[in-house]
Protein backbone atom coordinates (compact mmCIF):
# COMPACT_ATOMS: atom_id res chain seq x y z
CA UNK A 1 0.00 0.00 0.00
CA UNK A 2 1.60 3.10 -1.23
CA UNK A 3 0.00 5.27 1.79
CA UNK A 4 1.61 3.04 4.01
CA UNK A 5 4.51 3.32 6.05
CA UNK A 6 8.01 3.13 4.55
CA UNK A 7 6.71 5.33 1.58
CA UNK A 8 8.37 9.01 1.05
CA UNK A 9 5.78 12.28 0.48
CA UNK A 10 7.03 12.36 -3.00
CA UNK A 11 6.32 8.86 -3.62
CA UNK A 12 3.00 9.42 -1.97
CA UNK A 13 2.30 12.18 -4.27
CA UNK A 14 2.99 10.61 -7.20
CA UNK A 15 0.58 7.52 -6.72
CA UNK A 16 -2.15 10.26 -5.93
CA UNK A 17 -1.07 11.89 -8.84
CA UNK A 18 -0.98 9.17 -10.90
CA UNK A 19 -4.14 7.34 -9.67
CA UNK A 20 -6.01 11.22 -10.45
CA UNK A 21 -5.07 10.53 -13.90
CA UNK A 22 -5.55 7.65 -14.90
CA UNK A 23 -9.36 7.66 -12.87
CA UNK A 24 -9.69 11.09 -15.18
CA UNK A 25 -13.24 10.68 -17.72
CA UNK A 26 -10.19 11.53 -20.74
CA UNK A 27 -8.00 8.40 -19.57
CA UNK A 28 -10.94 6.41 -18.96
CA UNK A 29 -12.93 7.12 -22.52
CA UNK A 30 -9.34 6.46 -24.37
CA UNK A 31 -9.49 2.91 -21.12
CA UNK A 32 -12.94 1.97 -22.43
CA UNK A 33 -12.45 2.37 -25.94
CA UNK A 34 -9.20 1.41 -26.39
CA UNK A 35 -9.56 -2.24 -24.40
CA UNK A 36 -13.44 -2.78 -24.50
CA UNK A 37 -13.65 -2.33 -20.66
CA UNK A 38 -15.95 -0.77 -18.98
CA UNK A 39 -14.95 2.94 -17.80
CA UNK A 40 -14.54 3.47 -13.41
CA UNK A 41 -15.00 7.25 -14.32
CA UNK A 42 -18.87 7.84 -15.49
CA UNK A 43 -18.08 11.09 -17.23
CA UNK A 44 -15.74 9.20 -19.71
CA UNK A 45 -18.93 8.16 -21.44
CA UNK A 46 -20.27 11.96 -22.03
CA UNK A 47 -17.39 12.75 -23.83
CA UNK A 48 -17.21 13.36 -27.95
CA UNK A 49 -14.53 10.54 -28.57
CA UNK A 50 -16.72 7.32 -26.30
CA UNK A 51 -19.86 8.56 -28.03
CA UNK A 52 -18.75 8.50 -31.40
CA UNK A 53 -17.30 4.70 -30.19
CA UNK A 54 -20.45 3.66 -28.75
CA UNK A 55 -22.42 4.71 -31.56
CA UNK A 56 -19.79 3.13 -33.88
CA UNK A 57 -19.86 -0.28 -31.57
CA UNK A 58 -23.33 0.05 -29.71
CA UNK A 59 -23.12 -3.34 -28.71
CA UNK A 60 -20.49 -2.26 -26.02
CA UNK A 61 -22.71 -0.33 -24.30
CA UNK A 62 -24.10 -3.46 -22.88
CA UNK A 63 -21.92 -3.99 -20.06
CA UNK A 64 -22.34 -0.24 -18.80
CA UNK A 65 -26.20 -0.21 -19.09
CA UNK A 66 -26.73 -3.33 -16.89
CA UNK A 67 -24.12 -1.89 -14.39
CA UNK A 68 -25.75 1.23 -13.91
CA UNK A 69 -29.88 -0.89 -14.46
CA UNK A 70 -28.58 -2.81 -11.53
CA UNK A 71 -28.67 -3.20 -7.45
CA UNK A 72 -25.56 -4.79 -6.01
CA UNK A 73 -26.59 -8.45 -5.04
CA UNK A 74 -26.33 -8.94 -0.98
CA UNK A 75 -24.12 -11.50 -1.95
CA UNK A 76 -21.70 -9.10 -3.15
CA UNK A 77 -22.40 -6.39 -0.52
CA UNK A 78 -19.88 -7.42 1.98
CA UNK A 79 -20.22 -7.08 5.89
CA UNK A 80 -23.68 -6.41 6.55
CA UNK A 81 -23.60 -5.83 10.22
CA UNK A 82 -24.71 -2.72 12.23
CA UNK A 83 -24.30 -0.06 10.58
CA UNK A 84 -21.58 -1.27 7.87
CA UNK A 85 -23.86 -0.98 5.01
CA UNK A 86 -24.13 3.05 5.73
CA UNK A 87 -20.75 3.40 6.51
CA UNK A 88 -19.51 2.27 3.43
CA UNK A 89 -21.56 4.18 1.50
CA UNK A 90 -19.91 7.14 3.07
CA UNK A 91 -16.52 6.40 3.08
CA UNK A 92 -17.04 5.34 -1.07
CA UNK A 93 -18.93 9.17 -0.92
CA UNK A 94 -16.14 10.46 0.28
CA UNK A 95 -13.37 8.94 -1.42
CA UNK A 96 -15.33 9.70 -5.10
CA UNK A 97 -15.22 13.36 -3.95
CA UNK A 98 -12.06 13.31 -3.40
CA UNK A 99 -10.85 11.49 -6.47
CA UNK A 100 -12.75 14.00 -8.52
CA UNK A 101 -11.25 17.12 -7.01
CA UNK A 102 -14.74 17.96 -5.56
CA UNK A 103 -13.02 18.25 -1.80
CA UNK A 104 -9.77 17.47 -0.40
CA UNK A 105 -8.96 14.12 0.52
CA UNK A 106 -9.28 15.24 3.82
CA UNK A 107 -12.12 17.14 3.94
CA UNK A 108 -14.13 15.00 2.07
CA UNK A 109 -13.42 11.52 4.44
CA UNK A 110 -14.14 14.30 7.21
CA UNK A 111 -17.62 14.52 5.61
CA UNK A 112 -18.21 10.98 5.56
CA UNK A 113 -17.31 10.39 9.04
CA UNK A 114 -19.04 13.20 10.69
CA UNK A 115 -22.63 12.06 8.41
CA UNK A 116 -22.00 8.84 10.39
CA UNK A 117 -22.20 10.19 14.37
CA UNK A 118 -26.05 10.07 14.56
CA UNK A 119 -26.41 6.18 11.83
CA UNK A 120 -23.37 5.37 14.83
CA UNK A 121 -24.66 6.31 17.51
CA UNK A 122 -28.64 5.06 16.94
CA UNK A 123 -26.73 1.69 16.10
CA UNK A 124 -24.48 1.94 19.62
CA UNK A 125 -27.43 2.44 21.72
CA UNK A 126 -29.11 -0.60 20.22
CA UNK A 127 -26.93 -2.92 21.18
CA UNK A 128 -25.25 -1.90 24.35
CA UNK A 129 -26.18 -3.43 27.84
CA UNK A 130 -28.26 -1.30 29.34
Amino acid sequence: MISGPGHSDAQKRAAWEFTKFATSAEQQANWHTSTRYFPVNKGALDLPVDKAWVAKYPQFSTAVNVLHSEKPPTATAGCALGAMPQSRKASEDGLEKAILGQASPATAMGEAGKSMASVLQLYNSSVSAK
